[in-house]
């Protein structure tokens, strides 16, 4: 809330739907007449699932990342991060433009601009999503170069990596478990 900036223009917030460093928060300024269909998406709500709703696919996304964050949160923070700047980094360039224009003209404006952030961020993270689900399918982690997933000379997807189980992990578990497993001896 700046409030020495024209109210188009001085309010302005930055929105996300799920855990805070899971999500891209995009901005949303208060003079805002419509709202971004991923952020009031028909027939989305807490029991109907759609690609097209912000809360859902961040969701999906980060239920993915929680069984494996060690894994697989460097990717997200990757894309949360990179989303973030270039809003960061448009913002000066935005604000600048609207305060050349009319009271009317600055909230069409920043309209069209909170809305075009958004539906940005939701595409982004559901090419995310299908990224997550690739490269991390059956607990394994598929290679890349150059950002391309790696394929074999016969053009099949490259071995792939098992990591398993952290050290620690795989203690606590050995641990927990004792002999439950064990074979008895022969005699």
């Amino acid at each position: 809330m700046r409030s020495w900036l024209p109210r188009q223009v001085g309010g302005c917030f930055w929105f996300g739907n799920d855990d805070g460093n899971m999500v891209a928060y995009t901005p949303i300024y208060c003079s805002m007449t419509e709202r971004p269909e991923c952020y009031n998406t028909p027939g989305a709500d807490e029991l109907n699932f759609s690609l097209k709703n912000a809360y859902w696919v961040e969701n999906w996304v980060a239920n993915m990342v929680y069984p494996r964050y060690r894994l697989m949160f460097p990717d997200l923070k990757a894309v949360r991060d990179s989303l973030q700047q270039a809003y960061f980094d448009q913002q000066p360039t935005v604000e600048e433009t609207a305060l050349k224009m009319t009271p009317s003209q600055m909230g069409d404006y920043l309209n069209a601009y909170s809305i075009q952030q958004a539906q940005q961020m939701l595409a982004r993270w559901q090419q995310l999503a299908f990224y997550l689900v690739v490269k991390y399918n059956d607990m394994a982690v598929k290679p890349e170069e150059n950002g391309q997933f790696k394929r074999s000379k016969h053009g099949l997807g490259a071995p792939v990596k098992r990591p398993g189980y952290s050290e620690a992990f795989a203690r606590r578990l050995v641990k927990h478990t004792g002999d439950r497993y064990a074979f008895p001896e022969e005699k």
